[in-house]
This record gives C-alpha cells, structure tokens and sequence, in this order.
C-alpha cells in the first residue's frame, strides 16, 4: 500500500529477486492495452485470481498496487487467508513532495490533480490499516528504511 511512486514497485522488484511473484494490476492494464485507471473491475478481477493462484501453488505473492481501498485491502485477506495464508500489510511511504516529484519524471505520470486526489486518498486510508486484519503491518519509506512507529 502507498501513494503512486513512493517506491511501491521498486520494492515488489526487490522481492521478486527472492521468488516472490509480482501481481500488478497496472501491468496487466498494460498488457491489455487498457489505459491508467480504466476497467478497474475487469483488471482487479483478473489480479485477484492471478494471486489466488500463485497461493494455492504456494509461491510468495506481492500485490503491487496503492491499494488505497478498504475493499481491496480486503478482497486480498480474503484471498490469501483462504488458501491457508498470512496477509501481511506493506505500506510504502513517501512524502508528497517525494511522489509528486517522482511522477513527473515516469515516462507516463498520473495527471497532476489525480496524483493529488491519490495522496489524499492515502493520507485518510492508512489510518485505517490500525483497525484492519492484518497478521501484520511494516511500514517503510521509500528507500526501504523503517519507519518509527
């Protein structure tokens, strides 16, 4: 979980170097030639089974996304907790000034005033992550360090 470019993906890369397998829902948007944010349903459905198929095979499953939903939050504990699985929370943090000027340099940023509606997206969903099921809740910022409680 994390706004747009605090490091989200950086860090599913990092752990796909271990065997972890990356489900991203951008990425399939992008192999379905669907543009950012378009057919949300069809493409979170066709990640939620890619996930729940790498579980059942008992592979390591990182789910790149903001994640920025309760019901996202959790279709994926539902998921994972289903197939005999710990759903562990990742939140990925970034400043907005951090984010805000990381998108502008991706070869193809989320318009500035959705980047905008993103981070306060964020900022009123991660306090909720407190009060969700989560075996657990790591927090890092964008450079992988912890950060104090």
């Amino acid at each position: 979980m994390g706004p747009p470019a605090a490091g989200k993906s950086t860090y599913a890369e990092e752990l796909a170097q271990q065997g972890w397998i990356i489900v991203s829902p951008d990425a399939i948007r992008e192999l379905r030639g669907s543009a950012p944010g378009a057919d949300h349903l069809d493409t979170f459905f066709l990640a939620y089974r890619k996930t729940e198929y790498a579980l059942r095979h008992r592979r390591d499953v990182v789910f790149d996304s903001t994640a920025l939903t309760e019901d996202v939050r959790r279709s994926l504990r539902k998921i994972a907790r289903k197939n005999s699985c710990a759903p562990h929370l990742v939140v990925v943090h970034a400043s907005n000034r951090t984010c805000l000027t990381r998108n502008r340099k991706r070869l193809v940023p989320v318009p500035e005033e959705k980047m905008r509606a993103m981070l306060q997206d964020y900022e009123r969903q991660y306090p909720l992550t407190a009060r969700e099921r989560w075996d657990s809740v790591r927090v890092i910022d964008g450079t992988r360090k912890p950060v104090p409680a």
